[in-house]
């Protein structure tokens, strides 16, 4: 199991922006570990996606001469003060929470007509073309500039990739990219020698901990989903999860074609490469896993309000055995609710063990949990000779304030990491199938103040644990051992090896990419300074294999440097900031230089110090990169998030003002040489700094900003709102309504400024934060400013195309990147 909830509403997007093609292997899910039409077919074949390389190279420099400039307009344009009325409080017939203000508060909102759930009206795409024509017209002179950055910015990436091989039963799989191609090649080869599951003639072979094969060994590259032909005539195509089936006969995947996160579940006979329609689920969230065999999968469906609601269990029409893809089936198949949340604070979620017994589902919020299980070995067994199939078990009723996260250890026993009893920081637990209630968790780590345990993953012979300690991710491997003929298994604290690395600032991914019997696991690792890592490491040796590192052309690393530098809150807190830089281009101690500040501090997602080679145009001219890893983020555990939200949320804000007035007092950076960036929530922390602190910066860039903070977390209509209250606070209840009206930055702008340059960046289609945030904040902020236009623009460009990922095209996708960085250089005066 993962996750107690599916990606939370204005979160995961944290980093710098780098749209990554794929995970370690074939297996990608945006989410968690693991994330179409007849047009493919079955995939080219390993001569034809050869060939494709060269007709593609050409189709690569089309692309990067490609510039679309757009209409141009000399004058913002100015949106109709409509006056609207909104309603804090109790509103009959509307889900307000609990306790609600009777009588309610109500406010007044002029802008409240750019807000378009059908993202159709005439009137509202007309000014929000009238913005990018004005966003075109700004910045026209920058477009030599951004057509450098691109090209560098592929001149950095290889092209032609792929990804490290993860061995799945018989087979490996892997994903590619080709030159030209936008979109990713999901790929596999058969293992010389063994059968499609894995084993010869149904006998298991032993695990010699190989992680590498030679080429003689496998069987020809098969190309089994191209997202490129698929995405054929689609201006947006995100593949979420794609998962071969049990038997290896089919994948299912889930696809968004609009940007929205509502994904189509789509299954393919691998051998032919057709798709049934009766197969075909729509409107999903996008989480789903296989049964046990090719005719069973698990998928969560959406309510009106964009929160997954239900787990549902299909059960797929007969296929024939010859034609089974073919075959259009006179019968339907059959979908099984198993599960259903009705509170509309939280969401569910499902996931399968990676010993393959057990679905886990249920229900989370922020802050509380519960956990069901199904044996699904045992239901199988139940179902195939038609007797009554066992009922789902359910761990541990939800008690509001505990999370709590289950796996499978293995045998009868289950693994626990919680926050029970005070563990903020969470610890692991065990406990077993036939009692696996709270009363029977005993401690196996125990709860250690300083370490959060992020999570665990159990492989039969040993176990994996995340950790975060010192503002760092770290890995631990513990053994496990069988008792009681195999049924308890005990996992081996005393004797846990923790992984060290060289670099002192890094970040490493937990296990992904292995089987439950394998010796061996796949990590991540990487730093400001390295690019990603792929590495397998060997449960019984202990030894570690580089299987991948991801290319990257014309980059010189050891011109580059990454420190760790600190600020101290006004209360007494340091707050650590993660630094890169070009070391010959770094200005003398003292000497002021150009300085770019990203931050977050949301939800407890950690904004940790990896690579991103889309940095590098900025780090070449100069610029030093700092992330400010403020309170509200988890960069130093859960107690670092909550010391950060509802009521203490300003501490988010002040903290990154209190990093960018360090720097400028340290002499690294003077105001007019310092910009900063967010993207999310951290567009929310850029939009509220700038009311607080607005003369400490140059420039800012406010990606998909959740900026009308009072106004969207009041109205429960909007996708996902109800089940923030836990985060923000819900403003129809007086307390929150003070509190986030104090920062909210739509609230919060203030006439008479003299307020930096501003680009706001939106998605049309996004469901988490509505493109009329930044369309109103866009507008005021020029309403209020004292400066003057050329000075200081303020400019708003939206993708008519995409979401809250942006382009889901990687060629588009740089030039979008390419735009911004063009226009954070041209802030810093860099023009070349």
């Amino acid at each position: 199991m993962r996750a107690p909830t599916d990606r939370p509403r204005r979160g995961l997007d944290g980093h710098p922006p780098t749209r990554p093609q794929g995970g370690p292997a074939v297996l990608r899910d945006a989410s968690t570990r693991v994330g179409g039409s007849n047009g493919g077919g079955g995939g080219p074949s390993r001569l034809m996606l050869g060939l494709s390389v060269a007709l593609a190279s050409s189709a690569a420099a089309a692309i990067a001469r490609r510039v679309v400039h757009g209409p141009m307009r000399s004058t913002p344009p100015v949106p109709a003060r409509l006056p609207h009325k909104l309603t804090f409080g109790k509103v009959e017939g509307e889900n307000r929470g609990e306790a609600p203000m009777d009588p309610p508060r109500t406010a007044t909102d002029d802008l409240y007509w750019l807000r378009d759930d059908s993202r159709t009206d005439k009137k509202v795409i007309a000014h929000l073309k009238a913005e990018n024509a004005y966003t075109n017209y700004v910045t026209r002179d920058q477009r030599g500039l951004r057509k450098r950055i691109y090209n560098e910015m592929l001149s950095h990436v290889q092209q032609t990739d792929s990804t490290a091989p993860a061995k799945q039963g018989g087979y490996l799989y892997f994903s590619r990219t080709v030159e030209g191609r936008p979109y990713e090649f999901y790929c596999r080869r058969r293992i010389v020698g063994l059968d499609v599951d894995g084993t010869v003639a149904g006998v298991t072979v032993p695990d010699d901990g190989r992680v590498t094969w030679a080429d003689d060994q496998l069987g020809e590259e098969e190309v089994f989903l191209d997202t490129n032909v698929l995405a054929k005539g689609a201006k947006h195509f995100d593949v979420r999860s794609a998962q071969p089936s049990p038997d290896h006969a089919y994948v299912a995947y889930t696809v968004d074609v609009t940007g929205g996160e509502t994904y189509e579940l789509r299954v393919r006979h691998i051998a032919t490469g057709v798709e049934r329609a009766v197969d075909t689920i729509k409107e999903t969230s996008g989480s789903f896993a296989w049964g046990l065999d090719s005719g069973t999968i698990f998928y969560g469906s959406l309510d009106e309000a964009h929160r997954q609601h239900k787990v549902w269990r299909r059960t797929f029409a007969p296929r024939d055995a010859m034609a089974s893809a073919a075959s259009t089936a006179a019968s339907e198949a059959v979908d099984e609710c198993l599960w259903t949340e009705d509170d509309e604070v939280f969401s569910a979620f499902l996931s399968k063990s990676l010993s393959q017994r057990f679905l886990f589902f249920g229900s989370g919020s922020s802050e509380t949990s519960e956990v069901h299980f199904l044996d699904l070995k045992a239901d199988a067994a139940a179902r195939a000779t038609n007797m009554p199939p066992p009922s789902s078990v359910l761990v541990e009723p939800r008690r509001k304030g505990t999370l709590y996260d289950v796996t499978h250890a293995g045998g009868e026993t289950l693994l626990v990491v919680t926050n029970a009893g005070g563990a903020t920081n969470f610890k692991l637990q065990a406990t077993t199938v036939a009692a696996p209630s709270a009363a029977s968790w005993v401690d196996v780590l125990p709860y250690d103040p300083a370490v959060k345990v992020d999570s665990v993953e159990c492989f039969e012979r040993f176990a994996v644990l995340l950790l975060r300690t010192g503002g760092f991710t770290r890995l631990c491997v513990m053994d496990v051992f069988e008792v009681d003929g195999g049924a308890t298994r005990v996992l081996d604290a005393v004797g846990r090896k923790v992984l060290d690395f060289d670099e002192e600032a890094y970040v490493v991914s937990s296990a992904f990419d292995s089987e439950f019997r394998s010796r061996t696991f796949h990590f991540g690792y990487s730093s400001m300074t390295t690019p990603q890592q792929t590495w397998a490491y060997d449960g019984t040796t202990h030894e570690r294999t580089l299987l991948k590192e991801k290319p990257v052309p014309a980059y010189q690393r050891d011109l580059y440097r990454t420190e760790r530098w600190e600020a101290t809150a006004e209360d007494g807190t340091t707050i650590p900031m993660s630094t890169v830089f070009r070391a010959d281009l770094r200005a003398a101690e003292g000497v002021p230089q150009a300085v770019h500040l990203y931050g977050y501090g949301s939800y407890e997602i950690s904004i940790d110090p990896s690579f991103s080679s889309t940095l590098l145009p900025l780090l070449d001219r100069g610029v030093v990169f700092v992330v400010a890893h403020v309170r509200g983020g988890g960069e130093m555990g859960r107690t670092w998030y909550e010391s950060a939200k509802f009521g203490t949320k300003a501490l988010t804000f002040t903290d990154f003002i209190t990093c960018g007035r360090a720097l400028v007092a340290r002499g690294v950076t003077t105001p007019s040489q310092l910009t900063i960036e967010g993207r999310s929530a951290g567009g929310l922390l850029v939009g509220a700094v700038l009311n607080m602190a607005p003369d400490l910066f140059n420039g800012a860039i406010a990606g998909v900003p959740f900026v009308d903070v009072l106004t969207t977390m009041a109205d429960a209509s909007i996708p996902l709102t109800t089940g923030e209250w836990e985060e923000w606070g819900n403003p129809n209840v007086a307390a929150d309504y003070d509190t986030i009206k104090a920062y909210s930055p739509v609230d919060n702008v203030k006439s008479g400024v003299a307020y930096p340059a501003v680009l706001f960046t939106a998605g049309l289609h996004d469901p988490r934060v509505g493109y009329w945030e930044a369309a109103k904040m866009a507008a005021l902020l020029r309403a209020a400013t004292t400066r003057d236009a050329q000075e200081a623009p303020i400019i708003f460009k939206c993708d008519l195309t995409s979401g809250h990922f942006s382009a889901s095209d990687r060629y588009r996708y740089w030039r979008e990147r390419s735009f911004e960085l063009a226009w954070l250089l041209a802030r810093h005066g860099i023009h070349k």
